[in-house]
């Protein structure tokens, strides 16, 4: 049977954890920002913070150009 692994998280907006709250590696979630944070330490602790970029709408006649334009070269056999 399958285990759910859920991650430390927080849904109060705005909320950033400190070094002292997250062991090393650590990663947690705040799900009302959509954004992840760790800590890592390069001489000294830190927190990094991961935030998702949300896609551009795709303009799918530019692909359709793009496309028409490739050549075949045959198969490599």
């Amino acid at each position: 049977m399958a285990s759910v692994v859920q991650l430390r998280r927080s849904s109060v907006p705005g909320h950033k954890p400190d070094t002292p709250d997250l062991a090393m590696g650590e990663v947690v979630v705040n799900t009302h920002d959509g954004k992840l944070f760790f800590k890592v330490n390069d001489g000294t602790d830190a927190i990094v913070e991961v935030q998702a970029v949300p896609a551009s709408p795709v303009d799918y006649r530019s692909i359709a150009a793009e496309a028409t334009s490739f050549r075949d070269y045959g198969s490599i056999a």
